[in-house]
């Protein structure tokens, strides 16, 4: 079961970086590259988009850079939300 649990959690993972890697071939997305677990930035890496250098609009700032961290998760009796995702001692392996 957690093997299988796993693999699902890395299927939604590859969902989600295709969903950007497409962006790619679309001539009107300003993106420039997509990485998958990447080593440059510490635990936002599960997909990491970098924008040509004018970067897209986001109100007054422009964005060179969208790191998103995926969770998936079989077990429904808990959840991730933005206070545990910004909390140092869950996130930390330092």
């Amino acid at each position: 079961m957690a093997t299988e649990s796993i693999e699902r959690g890395f299927i939604y993972q590859k969902i989600h970086f295709w969903l950007q890697a497409v962006k790619l071939f679309d001539e009107t997305e300003l993106v420039n590259r997509v990485v998958i677990e990447s080593s440059d930035i510490k635990h936002l890496d599960d997909i990491v988009v970098y924008y040509h250098p004018s970067g897209i609009a986001d109100g007054s700032q422009q964005i060179l850079v969208d790191a998103i961290q995926v969770k998936h998760h079989d077990d429904h009796r808990t959840q991730y939300s933005i206070d545990n995702l910004i909390d140092k001692q869950l996130i930390s392996k330092d």
